[in-house]
């Protein structure tokens, strides 16, 4: 929730959802100026799945065997 601007992030997974979420922010008077829906990110779909998030690539060389490279 950002209260500066009035922005509520609210996660999404149907059409059925959404029509509940409307629904009860206008039954309490509440104007939306707006309505915008993305799909989830590769990120956010692993995390979903796996419980847990994609870590960056590790560097698997050995560190006495890497070498400094001037260019």
């Amino acid at each position: 929730m950002d209260t500066d601007r009035g922005d509520v992030l609210v996660p999404i997974l149907s059409d059925e959802q959404l029509t509940a979420v409307v629904g009860a922010v206008t039954s309490r008077g509440i104007t939306l100026s707006s309505i915008t829906t993305e799909l989830p990110s590769l990120d956010e779909v692993f995390l979903s799945l796996t419980g847990h998030r994609a870590s960056a690539p590790q560097d698997t060389t050995p560190a006495d065997d890497r070498q400094e490279v001037t260019v």
